[in-house]
């Protein structure tokens, strides 16, 4: 791991954050598509707050993670914010498929 170079935090920081707020609008923009009303960024993050805040802290700690590992790049930054995002959609599904399943009276997996 390099030496802390508060430069390279700041625009991998920024980065991060464009990869989480990237992959948000896309989902607003879906959401749009299919004639949902609302569709606006706070409004999404207002209707899933679980999953927002899922999102922000996996890209933290991804983050923090590759950072510490010494693999913290431009590409990397940009790459840890927006796979957070995908991530908490695929565990936030896989939940709601269980909680479906426990309501339905389905055993759960």
């Amino acid at each position: 791991m390099d030496e802390f170079d508060l430069k390279n935090m700041i625009a991998w920081g920024v980065l991060a954050a464009v990869g989480v707020l990237l992959h948000f609008l896309m989902k607003v923009v879906g959401l749009k598509t299919q004639g949902a009303k609302g569709g606006d960024l706070l409004g999404y993050w207002r209707d899933y707050p679980y999953q927002s805040l899922i999102s922000v802290l996996g890209t933290f700690v991804g983050f923090v993670i590759f950072w510490r590992l010494g693999y913290m790049n431009d590409v990397v930054a940009f790459g840890t914010g927006y796979m957070g995002n995908s991530l908490a959609d695929m565990f936030g599904k896989r939940a709601e498929s269980l909680i479906g399943q426990a309501v339905d009276g389905v055993p759960l997996k």
